[in-house]
């Protein structure tokens, strides 16, 4: 069993920012543990926030089921779901891993962890980088476009998002380095930490951008303005080259005018069906349908919400947005209740994720569901055992 997790979270770390492919691994290797520590030890080591989580799951699988008339891949999107189950209920083995099996390793193993999750970032970032200035990306070893970094995903939105939650993990690193002074390696985070804000402010994604300074605040205010100015200042550089910069890819008013009609849209969503709205991950194949009924714009614009909270409320009423939110309300209160350096960083990265969530919708998104739920099963461990977890 510790080889199975040991193998899942190297091949996590490593397919977190390179491939969804490796990240569907971890996934396999955890199942056998999964249920063989649930069996063992049962549901006590899962905190109050992954039953809410679960009763969401059950809701969002009863809106499948219901909403037969107006979904037209039958049952698939209730095994959508596993990123919800998998990710949570992965708490329980990994209490058994880091707190009962690794004991005089543990110090070196999480030291490895932590510098292979910078050296991963860093490699899959700089290939980025290199392939938005010349055109070709290395590591894919493909010919992309230069618009905007894409990263390795070839999302611009996906890698956006990724790089505003590694930059507040980064961030959190920084603000507890006398803490953590034995579990990474200086020099590496902080060229990691450079590299990442370059390729997240060249994503131009204003969301992800956002998100990442709302964590801030919620660190150090000072770092938080010390930052926007940083951005503010490169958004000036930038226009001085390109003197549209400001009009393209920052008021984009394209792109709000598209997203208010994607709010719209989930709203009347909602409205039509309140109780288990459209069925989970199924406002994408309704949505221009719901723009012509109500005579929206952009009616060929199709997809989802833009939003985590009206793609919940939309797909799974009012129901799944409760759970949905008793998820959250209590995942940030058990984060400032441990009060441990985890679970301190594990707060900024929820704050990034809810406000970088209202404009897009990182809900559904795999490659980002795989992040989120990495970082709340491992920042809801709970137990004194586990030294990278010691109270400050």
């Amino acid at each position: 069993m510790h080889n199975l997790i040991k193998a899942a979270l190297i091949i996590l770390i490593i397919g977190l920012f390179n491939s969804i492919s490796l990240m569907a691994v971890f996934h396999i290797l955890m199942i056998i543990p999964i249920v063989y520590f649930i069996y063992k030890r049962g549901l006590k080591d899962l905190p109050n926030s992954t039953f809410a989580l679960l009763a969401f799951c059950i809701v969002a699988a009863a809106s499948v089921i219901f909403n037969q008339d107006v979904i037209n891949n039958g049952y698939k999107n209730i095994l959508k779901l596993k990123y919800f189950i998998i990710g949570s209920l992965s708490i329980v083995p990994l209490t058994w891993f880091f707190n009962d099996y690794l004991k005089n390793d543990r110090k070196r193993f999480i030291k490895i962890l932590v510098n292979l999750f910078f050296i991963s970032l860093l490699i899959a970032t700089t290939s980025g980088l290199i392939g938005f200035y010349t055109g070709f990306n290395p590591l894919k070893y493909k010919v992309v476009d230069t618009y905007r970094n894409k990263g390795m995903f070839g999302m611009i939105m996906t890698y956006g998002y990724q790089a505003s939650f590694a930059a507040i993990l980064l961030a959190g690193f920084m603000n507890e380095r006398k803490n953590l002074a034995d579990y990474y390696n200086k020099p590496l985070l902080y060229i990691t930490s450079i590299i990442n804000i370059l390729g997240l402010f060249l994503s131009y994604t204003r969301g992800a951008l956002l998100g990442f300074i709302a964590g801030l605040f919620m660190m150090r205010k000072k770092v938080a303005l010390i930052t926007i100015a940083v951005f503010v200042i490169g958004g000036g550089v930038v226009s001085l080259v390109n003197p549209i910069f400001i009009k393209n890819e920052v008021i984009r008013k394209g792109s709000n005018d598209k997203r208010m009609t994607f709010w719209k849209a989930s709203l009347y969503a909602f409205k039509e069906r309140p109780l288990l709205g459209y069925g989970y991950k199924n406002f994408e194949s309704n949505s221009k349908k719901i723009k012509e009924k109500y005579d929206l714009p952009f009616i060929n614009n199709t997809g989802h919400s833009h939003n985590n909270f009206l793609q919940i409320l939309s797909t799974t009423g009012v129901l799944g947005f409760v759970f949905y939110l008793l998820w959250l309300v209590l995942w940030i209160f058990e984060s400032i209740k441990s009060n441990t350096v985890v679970s301190r960083i594990g707060f900024l990265f929820i704050v990034t994720f809810i406000i970088g969530g209202m404009t897009q919708s990182t809900i559904i998104d795999g490659e980002n569901l795989f992040f989120i739920f990495a970082v709340y099963a491992v920042s809801s461990i709970r137990s004194n055992k586990v030294e990278l977890s010691a109270k400050a």
